[in-house]
């Protein structure tokens, strides 16, 4: 089991505002808004809208925004 700490969006949840975490993001959910932290990544069938400021993003899902 692996002890690295992330912050989730769990799937089904629907987020808007922001948020800034000091763990890598996951997002399984939909964001509107903007998200600062050390990196995001966007599962196959979630959403990411606003701003993300990253220094690594990695999607499969929908992007739109400034990164």
């Amino acid at each position: 089991m692996s002890d690295t700490k992330r912050t989730l969006i769990e799937d089904g949840t629907e987020l808007k505002g922001t948020r800034t975490s000091s763990c890598p993001i996951v997002v399984m959910g939909r964001v509107e808004g903007d998200l600062t932290g050390p990196s995001v990544e966007v599962t196959e069938t979630d959403v990411l809208s606003g701003k993300a400021k990253v220094t690594e993003l990695h999607s499969r899902g929908e992007l739109a925004g400034e990164f």
